[in-house]
């Protein structure tokens, strides 16, 4: 039966009466309990919840739950129902107090294992978005430290993920080590962690506490047999020079850390320009935020069949066309794009202009593959621009091929899955790029909604000089075709290459070897010869317009 005690008290919170399970509950005997409370076994930060009257809100009755000391030390928890006695001018407190220990203990458990990262045990990206919040809303200045493990890709593809994960755990285990009792040490995903510190933070105390950090993380780990050095990258915001909002600090502490991930330097801070780097990069800023539907282009690269010949597909790539500049690449401009929340315009542009070439170039019999944002997945105007845009150019869902890259998927799966899920039952193909880049293992795929993988171009450059990686490639391959997934090698640049790739059973590939990417207007009046398929299918030459 449910452990409860009964009671009356005056308006204070101080019990004039109290009857039922108070000794079972409690320990004391009622008569020692009513001395006692509040004052004595109510838990300090929960007394004006015992002395806040219903009257002084108009209401019949009020709900708590607090914590009170049994006589043996421990402290549990008790919901304290209260309801106001409005007879005449009589001033009393009446209610009923229930033992709910076990159920707060579970859902204090459940909160923290949901802000807890299984593989480090430390605070996960929630938890440190939270905690960064509770800190801002302090008066002191608080600092952000952002690191990124250097070279981590290396050692999971060739140490393998069991391996990888030994590192991380380490190296957190570390991060706590090097820090005071006052820093929040947590790990955002992937080999990237995050360090906030409070109180009379300053810049130098940031750079100080960085190269501590970096010093620590780069004493070489022994695991197994195998002596691992590793060193970090690391970057630095500060509240309120830098922002006072979580996103606002960890967005300029993450341009900090790839700058100094750039110049290789041990730690960079943000310095205050929009993308803390040069002048030509603040106008570039300023451009893709008043012209990114006038100079943002696809250039479309064939995605060719290693059995055939056939072109299958083309892939969008994003292309920026500056007055000044000329054609510039997406590694000079997507960080920018993320940095200045623009991701969400570029993409539903990206999506504007692939619709336009799938109609062009024939789909669904060519189908045009782009890239989309993570940020964007789920987001309720895209997808509506989705919908108009197959009804204006009469496409059907799987003419177009979205693309997400693994290590977005890897940062933020709870939120992916459904919206991948979503998109594959209204039609569209979906495609996992650069597998192999991020952390992702294959069981994983057996929950992910998607077509085709994209093998990640670092297995091409490995393929010919290492027997190592062609059982890597191998292994994964065959494990793509028994899920019945699509396999697509990238960064074919040789016909030997290709060879190999058709050899270990992939199906498709791309690369500079059977075309480099050009402008539609270029491929659209070759793109119907591109279907038949030579007489040596890896033999594939360059075809002109692709070549430009």
């Amino acid at each position: 039966s449910t452990v409860a005690i009964f009671w009356e008290a005056d308006l204070n919170g101080a019990l004039t009466a109290a009857w039922g399970r108070v000794s079972e509950l409690t320990g004391y005997t009622p008569e020692e309990w009513m001395d006692r409370f509040p004052d004595q076994v109510v838990h300090p930060d929960d007394l004006e919840l015992v002395r806040l009257t219903p009257n002084e809100q108009n209401l019949d009755s009020v709900e708590h739950t607090l914590r009170v000391q049994h006589r043996d030390g421990q402290w549990l928890w008790i919901r304290h129902l209260i309801r106001f006695d409005r007879r005449g001018k009589s001033s009393r407190l009446m209610g009923v107090s229930f033992d709910v220990t076990t159920l707060e203990r579970t859902r204090t458990s459940l909160r923290e294992q949901a802000l807890r990262d299984t593989l480090t045990s430390l605070p996960n990206r929630a938890a440190i978005m939270e905690g960064l919040e509770s800190r801002l809303r302090e008066e002191h200045s608080t600092g952000l430290l952002l690191l990124d493990l250097n070279g981590f890709k290396i050692i999971n593809d060739t140490l393998g993920h069991p391996t990888g994960d030994h590192l991380l755990s380490v190296i957190g285990g570390r991060l706590i080590s090097s820090v005071g009792p006052d820093a929040l040490v947590g790990r955002l995903g992937g080999d990237e962690f995050a360090i906030v510190l409070t109180g009379d933070v300053t810049e130098g105390d940031l750079f100080r506490l960085g190269h501590r950090v970096a010093a620590t993380v780069a004493t070489p780990v022994t695991l197994s047999v195998v002596e691992l050095a590793t060193s970090a990258s690391i970057g630095g915001s500060l509240a309120p020079r830098h922002g006072t909002t979580s996103d606002q600090l960890i967005r300029k502490a993450d341009i900090a850390m790839y700058e100094a991930k750039r110049t290789q330097s041990t730690m960079c801070m943000f310095d205050g320009k929009p993308e803390a780097l040069s002048l030509d990069r603040l106008a570039l800023s300023t451009d893709l935020g008043q012209h990114l539907t006038r100079r943002l282009e696809l250039w479309y690269q064939p995605i060719v069949d290693l059995h055939t010949g056939d072109v299958t597909a083309f892939e969008g790539l994003a292309r920026w066309r500056d007055p000044h500049r000329g054609i510039v690449m997406p590694s000079e401009f997507l960080e920018l794009v993320h940095a200045t929340g623009l991701h969400r315009r570029m993409d539903r542009q990206v999506l504007a202009l692939a619709a336009r070439a799938a109609a062009d170039l024939g789909a669904p019999r060519v189908r045009v593959s782009v890239n989309l944002s993570a940020r964007s997945l789920g987001d309720r105007p895209l997808r509506r621009r989705l919908d108009q845009l197959l009804e204006t150019h009469g496409l059907d869902p799987s003419s177009l091929c979205l693309e997400i890259n693994e290590r977005d998927i890897d940062d933020d799966i709870a939120r992916v899955e459904p919206a991948l899920r979503e998109l594959a039952d209204a039609g569209f193909a979906l495609a996992l790029d650069d597998f192999g880049s991020g952390y992702s293992s294959l069981g994983r795929l057996t929950r992910l909604p998607v077509d085709e993988i994209k093998l990640d171009r670092s297995f091409a450059m490995a393929l010919e000089e290492s027997p190592r990686a062609r059982t890597v490639v191998s292994s994964t391959l065959a494990m793509i075709a028994d899920l019945g997934l699509t396999s697509v090698a990238e960064g074919i640049e040789s016909a030997e290459t290709a060879a190999l790739y058709r050899e270990l059973g992939c199906q498709r590939a791309q690369g500079y070897y059977f075309g480099r990417p050009a402008p539609l207007s270029t491929v659209v009046p070759g793109a119907h010869e591109l279907h038949a398929p030579p007489a040596d299918p890896l033999a594939i030459p360059d075809r002109t317009p692709l070549s430009g």
